[in-house]
């Protein structure tokens, strides 16, 4: 029993010297074995080149602006997607602006997941200041963001707002 008990311990001892040594042999790592040893965790084992400085290579930095432009065939504005002219503002504003913005929010924006939980916010401090010779008001907001789906983790989320102290209504308005 005292045999297998000082086995442990000396394992256990042997581990602890290990991991000290490992720990200790990361923390002097040099940026570069710091990068090295990210890339291994990652599966990395090769990055891609940058620009080239030689002009004949296939990924030579581009300057010609003629060249740069990889989107020179951008839609009519003023264009349904079915090829019918715009002739009116609310036809502007019920079709168009809304395949605009539909493309937007696809493309550039992404799509908000149906299962976003909701954030509650409430007013923490609030102060009165001057921006410039602009009176403002200024509000630290605190978002704390629905748990109950994973209720190991707690999310708050910090924000100051500054708003105009002379606002009449909504702002921007």
């Amino acid at each position: 029993m005292k045999t297998k008990l000082a086995t442990c311990f000396l394992v256990g001892g042997v581990l602890a010297v290990v991991l000290t040594a490992a720990l200790l042999a990361q923390q002097a790592w040099t940026a570069a074995e710091d990068h090295q040893n990210m890339m291994n965790q990652l599966g990395i084992r090769k990055l891609r080149p940058g620009p080239s400085g030689n002009e004949s290579a296939p990924n030579h930095a581009n300057y010609d602006e003629a060249t740069a432009n990889p989107f020179p065939d951008l839609p009519e504005v003023l264009t349904l997607k079915n090829g019918k002219r715009v002739t009116s503002a609310p036809m502007w504003w019920n079709q168009r602006r809304q395949e605009i913005v539909e493309d937007f929010d696809r493309e550039v924006l992404g799509r908000v997941p149906k299962n976003v939980p909701k954030v509650t916010w409430t007013v923490s401090q609030t102060v009165q200041g001057m921006v410039g010779s602009r009176a403002v008001i200024g509000k630290q907001l605190v978002g704390h963001v629905d748990n109950s789906s994973f209720p190991d983790i707690n999310v708050d989320i910090q924000m100051t707002l500054v708003t105009p102290a002379d606002a009449k209504s909504a702002v921007p308005d």
